[in-house]
């Protein structure tokens, strides 16, 4: 207005004067990481751009786990859904998503049209917006029982981690039976082979199996490679997969099979006492109340009989050579005969008498004597024989073991075994 002129305002806002600038939004997207392991987080970076200063919600989508990059469909439900104001154009990191099971996985984000702008959604499977979650298990097993009686089973506790909730299948191999430890191999035809369903993370139980024959066994377990599945097997003969089925130990008379055919035992190869366990092997041992004075060879597994392989020798004793030595923990096993049909009294003929407090001395193959002291004298049946004997842990303790009791003509056999326990003089 002037002093000649009334002054006139148009109103703001009316229909006749606004135009619409309508947006015409762009999204690109960056996954945070182009390959993740189950129990990662990820996130998408969304670029929005065309908005200028309008205002849209972005609806965010994550797909998967799929088995391959091709299988990615963006189809049925997501994984996950989220979504996020963008106030404009501008840079906008979604919510985190944990993801707990392997496979490809993508993002896909959508602006909805309306009156201000036009929708958009970004394709399914951009290279940007994807990951693979790629597991990489690690299988760690224990057998159910380190030392079992032949004719009797076993089985494997397998668990598994770094699967997440991914599903597999684990592979399980048993191989056996072996005369001593140095001798397992996992090559050629397994005994036995089975299969484990998981469904992720966790432990299971493998099927049971009967070792018939007194020997070594071993499990060996493998998950196969996929496209989202690192291989993986466990390695052979791993102390904590192998069970052994103990042997009998046969030392008087002829020891004749149940066939009636004499089997004779033999002695120990030098190079037995070379392969023999680590630590200072025994190399005599020295029960002076009795009259017993002994050289000690290495004895590994006869698998034909099933028993110990005591030397033939019956003045000799043997050591089992997959036992404890002498000085560490678990047990030192002696086996020596009570006496021959044809030679007469062997090593151990006097074992029997032995009594509680006697000193026994082992000298080993270092020049060191060790002396123990007899807790007990027992007498069990050779088919019930302590696990004890055959343990490499626990307490260190020394038993010396012989047959007794009544002779069975027909078997060829004494039926009992004779047990002196004893235990490191401190």
């Amino acid at each position: 207005g002037t002093d000649t002129i009334k002054g006139v305002q148009t109103p703001c806002g009316e229909a006749a004067e606004t135009t619409v600038v309508r947006g015409a939004p762009q999204i690109t997207t960056q996954i945070s990481a182009a390959e993740t392991t189950p129990g990662a987080q990820i996130t998408d970076t969304a670029v929005v751009t065309g908005l200028g200063a309008l205002r849209a919600e972005v609806a965010v989508e994550l797909w998967g786990p799929y088995p391959t990059r091709e299988s990615m469909t963006c189809s049925g439900t997501p994984v996950w859904t989220g979504k996020f104001t963008a106030n404009g154009d501008g840079s906008y990191v979604t919510d985190p998503v944990t993801l707990t099971t392997a496979g490809y996985y993508t993002y896909r984000e959508r602006i909805l049209p309306s009156g201000s702008f036009s929708g958009v959604e970004t394709a399914c499977g951009e290279a940007a917006e994807t990951t693979i979650t790629r597991a990489a298990p690690t299988v760690v097993t224990e057998v159910s029982d380190q030392v079992v009686a032949p004719g009797t089973s076993i089985s494997d506790r397998i668990t598994v981690t770094g699967l997440g909730t991914t599903p597999a299948t684990i592979e399980v191999e048993l191989f056996g039976p072996f005369a001593t430890r140095a001798e397992i191999s996992c090559g050629g035809r397994p005994r036995w082979t089975g299969k484990v369903d998981v469904a992720g993370d966790g432990t299971v139980e493998s099927e049971e199996v009967t070792v018939p024959r007194a020997g070594f066994y071993t499990y060996r377990e493998r998950i196969a490679g996929t496209s989202v599945i690192t291989e993986t097997q466990t390695p052979c003969a791993e102390e904590s997969e192998t069970s052994l089925a103990a042997p009998l130990i046969l030392t008087g008379r002829t020891e004749k099979p149940r066939s009636g055919k004499a089997v004779a035992t033999r002695d120990a190869e030098p190079e037995d006492d070379a392969r023999a366990g680590s630590g200072p092997r025994p190399t005599s041992v020295t029960y002076q109340r009795l009259g017993i004075r002994a050289d000690i060879r290495a004895a590994g597994i006869d698998e034909k009989r099933g028993a110990l392989d005591v030397p033939n020798n019956i003045r000799s004793v043997g050591w089992w050579k997959d036992g404890a030595a002498p000085g560490g923990d678990g047990s030192v096993l002696i086996a020596g005969h009570v006496d021959s049909k044809k030679n007469g009294a062997g090593a151990f003929y006097a074992l029997k008498t032995g009594k509680k407090g006697d000193r026994i001395s082992v000298t080993t193959s270092d020049d060191k004597t060790r002396t123990y002291r007899v807790t007990g004298v027992r007498t069990v049946k050779k088919d019930a024989l302590p696990q004890a004997l055959f343990s490499r842990s626990g307490e260190k303790r020394l038993y010396l073991v012989t047959c007794g009791g009544p002779f069975n003509l027909r078997t060829g056999h004494y039926r009992d075994n004779v047990i002196v326990s004893a235990v490191p003089v401190t």
